[in-house]
């Protein structure tokens, strides 16, 4: 038996990795071709949950290695992080 393969949606463009260089390309892009993650990313950004997407990569099935994701974090994002962990923790002891 045949494994099936991934379908792929007719408006993805070549793989594209978020950076400095590529901002507004690489938000077009995600806006277009990903609309609810977009607007996920700018909801958590809002929240000071993460300062970006640098690094992240979309494109067509299948043509991104799976290597996982290692998110790449400010020191002020990881601050806010540990600092609400710290406060959600706290508040957990008190009760």
């Amino acid at each position: 038996m045949e494994a099936e393969s991934p379908v792929q949606p007719a408006n993805v463009g070549p793989a594209i990795a978020c950076g400095p260089e590529n901002v507004a390309e690489f938000n077009s892009r995600l806006r277009s071709e990903l609309p609810a993650a977009f607007e996920l990313a700018k909801a958590l950004r809002a929240r000071g949950m993460i300062d970006g997407l640098r690094g992240a990569r979309i494109g067509p099935v299948g043509s991104l290695a799976q290597r996982g994701v290692v998110p790449v974090l400010s020191a002020a994002a990881e601050t806010r992080l540990a600092d609400g962990e710290r406060a959600r923790n706290s508040e957990k002891v008190r009760r």
